[in-house]
C-alpha cells in the first residue's frame, strides 16, 4: 500500500513539475541566428503571435417583410485571428449575371467577425420584384481579400425568393 502511494505522489510531483515549467519557460525557441537578429537591431518578443489557419464562412440569401438580407456566418475559425468581412447587395430591374450592371444596396462591414457571429445586410424591396446579387470579401490575418459573388436571385417585392441563377 506505501508503495502505491508513493508512486502516485511521485507521478503526481512529476506532472506539476511539467506544468510548470511549460508555463515558466519560453514558448518560442529562439532561431539559430537569434544573435545575429539581435545584433541587427531586431526586436526579440517572447510572445507567440498567433494566426488564424483559415475560417469557414457560409453565405445564404433570404427574405421577408420586404427585405432582402444577405447572412454571412462565422462558423469556425481555426486559430484566433482577425476575420474581416463585408456584404455587398446589389439589385437590378432587368436579369443580368454581373453585379457591376446592377445597382448597389446595401453594403456593410464588420473588422472581427468571431466564431459563431454572423453580419447581416439588409435592403428594401421597395415593393417591387427585383434580380438581386451578393458579393462578399473575407480578409483572415491580413492574408489578402478574397471575393465570392453570390447570384442572381429574383425575389418579389415582399422578400420571397422566386428563382435563383446561382452560378
Amino acid at each position: 500500500m506505501k508503495t502505491k502511494t508513493k508512486r502516485l505522489a511521485v507521478c503526481a510531483l512529476a506532472c506539476a513539475l511539467t506544468a510548470a515549467a511549460g508555463v515558466l519557460l519560453p514558448g518560442n525557441a529562439l532561431p539559430a541566428n537569434a544573435g545575429e537578429a539581435v545584433a541587427a537591431g531586431e526586436v526579440c518578443s517572447g510572445a507567440a503571435e498567433q494566426r488564424a489557419l483559415f475560417a469557414l464562412l457560409n453565405f445564404y440569401m433570404e427574405g421577408s417583410d420586404g427585405e432582402v438580407r444577405g447572412i454571412l456566418k462565422n462558423e469556425f475559425t481555426l486559430f484566433p485571428g482577425i476575420v474581416q468581412v463585408q456584404i455587398e447587395l446589389f439589385s437590378s430591374p432587368v436579369y443580368t449575371e454581373s453585379y457591376e450592371e446592377m445597382q448597389l444596396e446595401r453594403r456593410i462591414y464588420n473588422g472581427d467577425l468571431d466564431q459563431g457571429e454572423q453580419l447581416v445586410a439588409r435592403a428594401s424591396t421597395d415593393g417591387e420584384q427585383r434580380y438581386w446579387m451578393a458579393r462578399t470579401m473575407s480578409n483572415i490575418d491580413g492574408q489578402g481579400n478574397r471575393y465570392t459573388v453570390y447570384g442572381p436571385y429574383l425575389f418579389d417585392g415582399n422578400g420571397t425568393l422566386l428563382q435563383s441563377w446561382e452560378q
